[in-house]
């Protein structure tokens, strides 16, 4: 199973303005174009228009069929333009041909202009939750169903495009070119790559599972240690296993759809007839909905005091983050089967966090653990890579006892070479992450960046000050250090954000050392994958060499460089520890369920 590349949704305006910046910045086969009504049709939409062909259909049917369009969108998620096809042809009907037509055309008048290559793109995830948070804020919970054909849906799924300016919150005519313009695009690109960044299934669910739901007793000496299944017992009123594989029960049903089926109406669960094959208590369903559903009215008050049709916050998608189903009468409309996939893994974190649930003591409480406990969660992965009796690692037991002041986690040692790594579980706030805050945003960027460089140039001091010669590491010998951190955060790394990273670094005085490579990042699902390769005796010195001796691939995601260099084994197979942990997984998931299967009529009698 290949990883995903993490492509950039990009608004059209951005590539007309941007082309020669542009050019430089990304690698062109990496962005993605949301193209709008006016890139299809030549007609520049209003909100009026979009409004009216809106308020043709029923709440109901706006969110069944925003719901079914996300189901298929993550069934295609690795086959983007057949996810497309479908979706257009589904929604247009006949007119779907001129559509197409439509795109081609702009792909051809881009081609002709010189703009750099990207995909094309009419439906995206970002897309359908704003066009259900306009829905929510102007039609009536009573309004009767309209018309069958989505026609007018997928024309205001289009206008959407071109009025919502893609992606670029409120600031859509920022000048990069300026310091405040640079700091709205700069905290884009994260905004929007933390978004869209695409995800392993086998990987990320294990991986979760691990970090936020499994007992660590070889940490009950950290002075933070939190007892994390107690936490969810306490938070959710459930076993950690029965919340969990009701969350991908959930998420499970809304990927059933029939991929061909994008026409046929609204989907949605009834949940009476969903849990009458099993014997859990009433108490118990509306326990587990609780967490995942909110009812119309009340999601309709919560949409309306966040967003306005004036401002709709792209990147903000709290409500639908904490409640991805939202129930009207019997049944559930799911808004984004991404946001519901997502309580299944960084939703996880998000539970510890909650303010009605914890104080604030232990909420800071675990966020301190969780940094123990990613620390922890490398230094597994890299025992499975390097066995204990080969020497090939020194961990943070042993530096912290040889070092004064804060060292890295970990030194990787290659004979003249030594790659130093930082484990970080920093994770950006909602400020952050949604553009509102520009102060929160760079106070966590230094966190995960400068905060690491400082601590691994520490390390490198140490190391030629010859504090580690105990441990077999002579600095006569070492003629490259290689420093790495690898983030719990799915960081879109790309030219922008590294630019930004080495002017900090640069200057703070870090990593000045004339044996130092240039610094790199990479997050944990790249490491995962890196796990791969470095198994069968790949060296970790030799990609990281050959990465930043490249000036194009030196700030790109290791992702999207190994993609680019047509690396076999991130095309292919899983990585196996975490394909065992998935399949276990499933096979606890049959086990919970079958000991709550309802026994058939016959069968009671």
């Amino acid at each position: 199973m290949a990883l995903p590349k993490p492509l950039l949704w990009v608004p059209k305006s951005f590539i007309e303005r941007e082309q020669g910046r542009l050019a430089q910045d990304q690698p062109e086969s990496f962005l993605r174009v949301a193209l709008g009504y006016d890139e299809v049709f030549g007609i520049k939409p209003s909100w009026d228009e979009l409004l009216a062909r809106l308020r043709q259909y029923s709440l109901a049917q706006v969110l069944g069929c925003l719901g079914r369009i996300s189901g298929v969108l993550d069934h295609f998620s690795r086959r983007h333009a057949e996810a497309q096809k479908r979706v257009c042809d589904g929604l247009f009907g006949d007119r779907s041909l001129v559509v197409w037509t439509g795109v081609l055309n702009w792909l051809k008048r881009e081609k002709q202009a010189g703009a750099p290559q990207a995909t094309p793109g009419l439906f995206h995830e970002l897309q359908l939750i704003t066009l259900a948070k306009v829905a929510l804020l102007t039609l009536e919970v009573d309004q009767p169903d309209g018309p069958a054909s989505w026609d007018a849906l997928a024309e205001a799924l289009l206008m959407l495009n071109n009025l919502q300016q893609g992606v670029l919150g409120s600031n859509p005519g920022a000048d990069p070119s300026t310091p405040e313009g640079f700091k709205v695009w700069h905290q884009h690109f994260i905004a929007n790559g933390l978004f869209h960044h695409g995800d392993t299934e086998v990987h990320t669910f294990p991986r979760a599972y691990d970090l936020y739901l499994s007992d660590k007793p070889h940490l009950y000496s950290d002075p933070a240690y939190v007892d994390l299944p107690a936490a969810v017992r306490e938070a959710t009123g459930l076993e950690p296993d029965t919340f969990w594989f009701i969350l991908f029960a959930f998420m499970a049903h809304w990927r059933t759809i029939e991929p061909n089926a994008i026409a046929g109406g609204q989907w949605a669960m009834n949940p009476t007839t969903y849990f009458s094959t099993l014997t859990f208590s009433k108490a118990d369903t509306d326990r587990f909905l609780s967490l995942v559903c909110l009812g119309v009215q009340d999601m309709k008050e919560l949409v309306r005091s966040y967003y306005s049709v004036g401002a709709l916050k792209p990147f903000h998608v709290l409500p639908f983050a904490k409640w991805p189903l939202v129930r009207i009468g019997d049944n559930l409309f799911c808004v984004s089967v991404k946001l519901l996939k997502h309580k299944l893994t960084d939703g996880l974190h998000h539970l510890f966090l909650d303010d009605k649930k914890f104080d604030r003591e232990r909420r800071g409480r675990y966020l301190d653990y969780m940094g123990s406990v990613f620390e922890d969660y490398v230094s597994r992965l890299l025992a499975r890579v390097y066995p204990a009796l080969a020497h090939r690692y020194v961990g943070p037991k042993e530096l912290t006892a040889s070092i004064s002041g804060q060292t890295c986690d970990f030194v990787i040692l290659y004979g003249d070479a030594l790659v130093l790594l930082e484990a970080k579980a920093t994770r950006f706030s909602l400020a952050a992450r949604t553009e509102e805050s520009w102060s929160d945003y760079e106070r966590q960027f230094k966190e995960i960046f400068l905060d690491s460089a400082s601590q691994i140039d520490n390390t490198i001091k140490a190391i030629e000050a010859g504090k580690l010669l105990h441990l077999g590491i002579d600095p006569a010998v070492v003629r490259l250090y290689f420093p790495l951190v690898v983030s719990l955060e799915d960081l879109p790394m790309s030219r922008p954000i590294y630019l930004k990273v080495r002017e900090d670094i640069e200057q703070a005085g870090l990593l000045q050392d004339p044996k130092v490579r240039p610094f790199q990042a990479i997050d944990v699902g790249a490491l995962e994958f890196l796990e791969i390769v470095l198994d069968s005796g790949r060296s970790l010195r030799e990609i990281l060499q050959e990465k930043v001796a490249s000036e194009d691939g030196r700030d790109q995601s290791m992702g999207n460089y190994l993609l680019s260099k047509d690396e076999p084994f991130i095309k292919g197979p899983v990585n196996t520890y975490l394909g065992d942990s998935f399949t276990k997984l499933g096979d606890r998931a049959i086990e919970v369920f079958r000991a709550h299967k309802r026994p058939a009529p016959e069968e009671r009698s």
